[in-house]
């Protein structure tokens, strides 16, 4: 049975509804068009209302989860060939804490591993 590289990465395809861990997306379809949401665990505080997984933010732990996202994704790209992305969430944490150029490496891993709709 599949596991997630780590259930705190937080890379979920969607198709109709959302895809837990070890679920696998109908690969008979005739849409191949899915949502591509990335849950970023960061927040400068963790707030007492807040039932979301988060951590505070450092250098150290940024380099980690984008090496882990990285990682993820080239698990999904190469199990879901053919699916091409046309929207992408992004939630959090607190997603707006990432540096400009955390945030265009997170695109630009997007970017390598998956086809993405040119409405997207």
């Amino acid at each position: 049975m599949w596991k997630p590289i780590s259930p705190k990465i937080g890379l979920d395809l969607v198709k109709n509804k959302c895809v837990s861990a070890g679920s696998k997306l109908n690969k008979t379809d005739s849409s191949n068009l899915i949502s591509l949401y990335i849950h970023i665990p960061f927040c400068r505080k963790k707030c007492s209302y807040c039932a979301f997984y988060s951590v505070l933010c450092t250098p150290e732990k940024e380099a980690a989860y984008l090496l882990a996202l990285k990682t993820e994704m080239q698990f999904y790209a190469e199990h879901f060939p053919d699916q091409k992305i046309k929207t992408i969430y992004l939630g959090g944490g607190s997603p707006s804490i990432l540096s400009t150029d955390i945030l265009s490496n997170v695109f630009q891993l997007i970017s390598n591993n998956f086809h993405v709709s040119t409405n997207c």
